[in-house]
């Protein structure tokens, strides 16, 4: 149990911490790899989802309200997992346009190569994009996908 001046001490911070002052660089954090977004980015996305609900329907025939939840829960974790998938495979293609990359920029000297190393340069670096998001942050999207997929799928069984 807190001591009296314990509890005064935590309501004077509490004070001084009023969360970020200013959020026009913090605001749009969610959408910078898209995968804690809290709303789908773009009609192709719903349209997707869109596909995987009504694939489900059509294979499992659910009865009632609920089974219906429960395949649209069911649709989301599989799309929310392909759209994980998506990114890792993005940054796996992007490292290995990365070492071609590399190699071309251990030449000595790109001009003495030829224009045609030039052009390769270009176009490689026009093939990478950007996915910003860590390794680690992947894999804890990708275990929460596959989670909410199996919670689903148990409760599916159930109902």
């Amino acid at each position: 149990m807190a001591t009296e001046k314990q509890i005064e001490a935590n309501q004077k911070n509490s004070q001084l911490s009023s969360g970020p002052k200013n959020t026009d660089k913090t605001r749009y954090n969610s959408l910078k790899h898209s995968l804690c977004a809290n709303k789908l980015i773009d009609s192709s996305e719903k349209e997707e989802l869109r596909a995987i609900f009504e694939e489900l329907v059509e294979e499992i025939k659910p009865q009632g309200i609920l089974q219906y939840q429960i395949i649209d829960n069911l649709a989301t974790a599989i799309w929310e997992k392909a759209r994980v998938y998506e990114k890792i495979a993005q940054k796996e293609k992007n490292w290995k346009l990365s070492e071609e990359i590399s190699s071309l920029n251990a030449l000595p000297d790109l001009t003495f190569a030829g224009p045609e190393a030039v052009k390769k340069m270009k176009e490689l670096k026009e093939k990478i994009i950007n996915v910003a998001v860590s390794d680690e942050i992947l894999e804890r999207y990708k275990i929460e996908a596959e989670n909410r997929f199996y919670k689903a799928l148990r409760a599916l069984r159930e109902a």
